[in-house]
């Protein structure tokens, strides 16, 4: 139980440490859903972010927005 405490405080830190870095970025006059999407899709390999890609061109198509 200890141990998953001590975990939880960790990851809560992480957490917070991340919040910090990306009001840094945003106060630097970056984008922060931009960076979201960026951090989102290099987490994906190749192959799954290229057929994310496909599906949403084409419905994007479907729907008259291209």
């Amino acid at each position: 139980m200890e141990r998953i405490e001590r975990l939880e405080e960790e990851k809560k830190t992480v957490s917070d440490d991340i919040k910090e870095v990306k009001q840094e970025a945003k106060g630097a006059g970056f984008d922060l859903k931009a960076i979201n999407t960026i951090l989102k899709k290099r987490k994906q390999d190749a192959a799954e972010r290229q057929e994310e890609e496909a599906i949403v061109d084409l419905y994007m198509a479907a729907l008259g927005m291209v």
